[in-house]
């Protein structure tokens, strides 16, 4: 009895039970030096304050929580972020990350996502949108659509 009660008390003293909060920083990779670049030119047209896409890449704050289903989403074959099929060839304005920017990504992700000292010009968040192939020859607006309170979707036929 006396055997128990002292392993139920020394048990929580000793390094067993120790549980890392954070993993430790292993990567060579910087967020504001290494990766938030490649974000900025792959990604921040849709990973904005404000974008299509459901979180921003352009800050570590936004970006860090988000390390381990980036890279996740990145090495999976069926949740490739660009609709075009491989199979059918090479296009010729392709938009990829390298494979090299694709381990630095890899690499940042594992190895405690550390961020780095971030240069006064990276706080600037305003991302241009920019046209790869350069500007089309025109642009449409659609209206407006607002859902009502109680309206989980809505449909709406647009003619232009």
């Amino acid at each position: 009895m006396r055997l128990v009660v002292w392993l139920a008390v020394a048990m929580p003293c000793t390094d067993a039970g120790v549980v890392e909060a954070h993993k430790p920083v292993t990567s060579k990779y910087t967020y504001y030096e290494h990766i938030q670049p490649l974000f900025r030119f792959y990604c921040g047209g849709c990973h904005r304050p404000d974008g299509i896409a459901p979180m921003s890449l352009l800050s570590y704050e936004t970006t860090y929580p988000w390390a381990e289903s980036i890279k996740e989403h990145l090495l999976a074959p069926s949740l490739h972020p660009y609709h075009d099929d491989e199979s059918y060839g090479v296009f010729r304005h392709d938009h990829r990350l390298t494979p090299r920017e694709l381990d630095r990504i890899v690499d940042w992700a594992d190895g405690g996502t550390p961020q780095g000292v971030a240069p006064a010009d990276t706080l600037r968040i305003d991302t241009p949108v920019r046209w790869i192939l350069g500007p089309p020859d025109r642009t449409l607006t659609l209206p407006e659509v607002v859902l009502g309170s109680e309206e989980t979707e809505k449909t709406q036929t647009f003619v232009f």
